[in-house]
């Protein structure tokens, strides 16, 4: 099924700690980039599940592994 809503998705996929979690972490990094601080990088994905992750499920991890030469999105 694609991702219609992320939010929604992100809920069912993702549990609830690991979304607090995620949550924090982005607070804090808007507040760091609206002081003139670089972002911060999280990988796409990661083999731990509860690892942070932009995509942190175990096919996603997959995904990642099996396409091997992705771009890193960096300057």
């Amino acid at each position: 099924m694609p991702m219609v809503s992320g939010r929604e998705c992100s809920q069912r996929l993702v549990p609830a700690p690991v979304l607090a979690a995620a949550a924090a972490f982005q607070r804090a990094d808007r507040l760091a980039r609206m002081a003139g601080k670089e972002p911060t990088m999280i990988p796409v994905a990661s083999a731990d599940p509860t690892a942070q992750a932009a995509l942190p499920t175990p096919d996603s991890w997959e995904f990642v592994q099996s396409e091997g030469n992705l771009p890193t999105y960096r300057k």
